[in-house]
């Protein structure tokens, strides 16, 4: 059966040019489409398994890739169109899959640099560090980091602590800012974004100036989303006491939650509720 590519997707498999870029999102077929490429590779003659320099970020995105390019060419020993000289190049990539040359980038120029490390004052012993290793060290040196700020008693470090978490709990400060630290790496994000941000959020003059702002949009969609949340529970409580009127004496309150909760999500949505009307409604 042939594998479905969108019509990017396949425009890469099938490129005849020499170099090829592509970006594409988390999720997004990135591993398909280059193992595609490398069998279309295969097949046409362009190059031999044993004569690519296949390379991931992780040790999972390795061995996955190396899986999927023993799948397809598995699957094309069986597709019945292919000429025998096409056979015989999926056949002899199969017996290079084992030792082809898949790997992470770092594993990759680890073994480049190795006959090196001497000449240039490393250990000739130095390795990769695995995972675990790699996260243990992440957290001793967090640790070690926020204990660090912790001993200056700086002001506006106690205040950040106290945001993220409890102040007392340190660990949980640590695991708040590696958590931090990772979705920033994923994302591409550098941390002057959070000085950039920070700084915008300082220029602010008052909090209705906050509230209109794009990070007020954020709090504001929160506001509306659980207004309206809380409206159709209460509605929902209210219409089933209809049927017992003493029930619903007893809880006479509710038609005016409702009503307030309405107005409020009507009114934020509108925006004609600024940050004290919003606060006001909010607590009354």
């Amino acid at each position: 059966m042939e594998v479905k590519y969108t019509p990017a997707q396949r425009a890469a498999v099938k490129w005849e040019g020499n170099d090829l870029l592509l970006s594409a999102a988390a999720g997004s077929g990135k591993t398909a489409t280059l193992s595609g490429r490398i069998i279309e590779l295969v097949k046409t003659g362009e190059a031999e398994l044993n004569e690519m320099l296949i390379v991931t970020f992780t040790r999972a995105a390795a061995a996955e890739m190396r899986t999927r390019i023993a799948g397809l060419l598995a699957k094309e020993t069986q597709n019945s169109e292919n000429s025998p000289e096409v056979q015989s190049r999926i056949s002899r990539a199969l017996t290079q899959i084992s030792f082809a040359d898949i790997s992470t980038i770092h594993s990759f120029l680890s073994r480049s640099l190795k006959p090196y490390f001497i000449k240039a004052g490393y250990p000739n012993d130095l390795r990769i560090a695995d995972e675990s290793t790699v996260n243990d060290l992440k957290k001793a040196s967090m640790k070690a980091l926020v204990d660090e700020w912790f001993s200056k008693n700086d002001e506006k470090f106690v205040f950040l602590a106290d945001a993220l978490s409890n102040v007392k709990d340190s660990e949980s400060i640590d695991s708040t800012l590696l958590s931090l630290y990772g979705e920033m790496n994923e994302n591409g994000i550098d941390p002057s974004f959070l000085k950039r941000e920070s700084d915008e959020l300082n220029s602010f003059e008052s909090m209705d100036d906050l509230y209109f702002s794009q990070f007020g949009n954020i709090a504001r969609r929160v506001i509306e989303t659980t207004a309206d949340h809380y409206q159709k529970i209460i509605g929902n409580i209210r219409d089933e006491m209809v049927c017992d009127p003493k029930i619903l004496d007893f809880y006479s309150e509710a038609d005016f939650v409702v009503n307030r909760l309405s107005d409020l999500k009507r009114n934020v949505s509108e925006g004609k509720f600024g940050y004290a009307e919003t606060k006001t409604a909010i607590e009354s």
